[in-house]
């Protein structure tokens, strides 16, 4: 229906509304449909009525969700999701370089020599026994 027929239908029931006796001149079985199809179409039937509204619900909340999944699909933790997970490190490198602990610290120092103490009187005590 477009905008010119709605408005056409505005119009004619303004007048209508504004002077009842314009009826009087239309055929009763003719009238009669007509203000049954005004009727239905300001108070619709309990199902009609239920019916429309779930449309229209559902609409709104479609409207919403897409709205906001809009909003959201740009936040950072689902920007982050649509990147890979993980990348591999190439360990086909041209120059490789050693990586030698200069310091007693990086080596392990205290740490190491105790561990070796350690494991060397429990192999003695496991030999013992």
């Amino acid at each position: 229906m477009d905008r010119k027929t709605v408005a056409d239908i505005a119009a004619l029931l303004e007048r209508i509304a504004l002077d009842r006796t314009l009826l009087e001149e239309v055929p009763a079985e003719d009238r009669e449909r007509f203000l049954k199809a005004v009727a239905n179409v300001y108070h619709p039937d309990r199902v009609e009525r239920r019916r429309m509204s779930k449309v229209v619900d559902k609409q709104r909340k479609a409207t919403r969700v897409r709205r906001d999944d809009t909003v959201l699909h740009e936040t950072g933790i689902r920007a982050l999701r649509r990147k890979p997970v993980f990348t591999t490190p190439n360990y086909f490198l041209e120059n490789p370089k050693p990586q030698i602990p200069n310091s007693k610290s990086q080596r392990g120092g205290c740490q190491f020599s105790w561990t070796r103490r350690k494991a060397t009187k429990i192999s003695a005590a496991l030999s013992r026994a």
